[in-house]
């Protein structure tokens, strides 16, 4: 019975997000929403038609990424985001990529992009990334709040660089992986008036940084040629995995079951949540697969490009991701 019902619920919320991905592909073919904000960004910020275009399109990819959130939080809260509430997203998301860039490819260290952020340069790089931020907290409702997860974002990103030491215990990467995706998610957040609640910060700094390993599985054959440690590059045993990431996801619904939230938008939210994350169930039966096959211990560094990288772009991984998500159940729903 409760398949029928993630069935109805999940086909109630399509609609936005098929627009956001129309929205998507319209980028590729200068058309839709998703377009005509990034020409309105060129007009404002001219800068950011200099970065090349692996840059550009880094950009385009959390345009899209951010619109996903933004309207993840928006069914939560039963609310539609508004104009000024998508700019403050899309503002932001054009930033990522550039402090992401400077920080892991070129240097840059807390106190640098604390600096370009304070004040204007004459170089195109830093000058969008300056622009960038006093337009993403002049559409932002709380400036203060955004100021306060754009610094704690920032200070976890620079203390990632412990990941390429490859002296980390367990404890020092879970540390690295939930500052990195809880205070980043806490600052996508905060584009949408909706006030937050302590309980939900906890939660969605939890959900944060459970959004980062799973990202962490997807790049574990890109991790490993850069040399980057994270949870997946040190593991051995893909069931300890398979165990962290499945108590991680029960811990995020527990916290969110706490927010002051209408259950049936929580559970609308937990099937669009769950739809990403069995993605990360399904990389994890791939990666158990070559542990079975190498005598019950994976070791990452053995196996090919093609044995790691898990295409969700594959019929049948699309069709187990939704009968998975279909077959989903809260816990507390049993009881």
């Amino acid at each position: 019975m409760h398949q029928i019902v993630n069935f109805v619920y999940l086909a109630r919320e399509s609609l936005p997000f098929i627009r956001i991905y129309r929205s998507r592909v319209g980028l590729n073919k200068r058309r839709g929403p998703q377009y005509q904000f990034w020409q309105k960004l060129l007009t404002e910020i001219p800068e950011i038609g200099e970065l090349g275009g692996k840059l550009q399109k880094r950009i385009w990819h959390y345009f899209f990424a951010n619109r996903i959130t933004t309207q993840w939080f928006a069914t939560l809260h039963q609310v539609k985001p508004d104009t000024r509430e998508l700019y403050a997203g899309y503002y932001l998301a054009a930033a990522t990529p550039i402090a992401d860039h400077m920080v892991d490819e070129l240097n840059y260290t807390y106190e640098d992009i604390c600096t370009i952020l304070q004040k204007p340069s004459i170089d195109p790089l830093q000058k969008a990334l300056f622009s960038l931020r006093i337009k993403a907290n002049e559409f932002n409702s709380d400036p203060e709040l955004f100021d306060k997860y754009l610094d704690l974002t920032l200070r976890a990103q620079a203390e990632s660089v412990l990941q390429n030491t490859h002296t980390n215990g367990s404890s020092v990467l879970h540390n690295i992986t939930w500052s990195k995706g809880g205070y980043a998610l806490l600052l996508y957040r905060t584009a949408l008036q909706t006030p937050i609640s302590q309980q939900e910060k906890k939660a969605v700094f939890q959900l944060g940084g459970l959004m980062q390993l799973h990202n962490d599985l997807f790049d574990l054959y890109r991790d490993l040629q850069e040399s980057i440690q994270t949870i997946p590059t040190t593991c051995r045993d893909i069931s300890l995995l398979r165990a962290q990431f499945t108590e991680e996801t029960n811990q995020t619904i527990q916290l969110f079951d706490q927010t002051p939230t209408h259950p049936i938008a929580r559970k609308k939210f937990y099937l669009l949540m769950m739809l990403a994350l069995n993605t990360g169930s399904i990389c994890l039966d791939q990666y158990e697969q070559l542990q079975n096959k190498s005598g019950g211990i994976f070791n990452a560094n053995a196996y090919s490009r093609n044995e790691l990288i898990c295409d969700m772009d594959r019929p049948y991984n699309i069709w187990k991701n939704i009968l998975l998500t279909l077959n989903w159940k809260n816990n507390s729903d049993r009881h």
